[in-house]
């Protein structure tokens, strides 16, 4: 099984939890599927769908912290997870021994707590950065075709 794989399959057991709880209609279902939907095209080879599914994973964690409760803390854990595995995975275009090691804690963090979901962010946010700056200005950031980006009406 990929990296990317072992994501997915995080994400689904997140989603289970937040369909046991009738919560399909919140931010938090709507990003992790968006983030499912985006890796499901990554298999397509493009660089952007995998930044496209760290973002929603990344957004997904964070709306998971702000209704931080006893009843998030599953959904935070495997969400922190996909996370790790997505930073893994995504790290191979710019490598980083501190971000690694910080997806490694991720992937086997058993009791998940704020501050681990906040680095978790903050780590992803720079694993983000990194790439931008990296392949951006090589000419590797091409939009491929039929790319999903949700109409958010605020």
């Amino acid at each position: 099984m990929t990296l990317v794989e072992e994501a997915m399959k995080e994400n689904n057991l997140a989603l289970r939890v937040l369909e046991s709880q009738e919560r399909t209609l919140s931010l938090l279902y709507t990003l992790i599927s968006y983030a499912q939907e985006n890796m499901l095209s990554f298999r397509q080879q493009h660089l952007l769908y995998l930044t496209t599914a760290l973002t929603f994973q990344m957004e997904s964690l964070r709306v998971s912290m702000e209704t931080w409760d006893s009843k998030c803390k599953e959904v935070v854990k495997h969400l922190q997870t996909a996370l790790g595995y997505l930073i893994l995975t995504i790290g191979k275009y710019a490598p980083d021994y501190e971000t690694r090691l910080t997806a490694l804690r991720l992937i086997n963090e058993e009791n998940p707590q704020t501050e681990t979901a906040k680095n978790a962010v903050k780590t992803a946010d720079e694993t983000l950065n990194r790439i931008i700056s990296k392949v951006a200005g090589k000419g590797l950031f091409h939009m491929p075709s039929g790319i999903h980006i949700p109409n958010v009406a605020y």
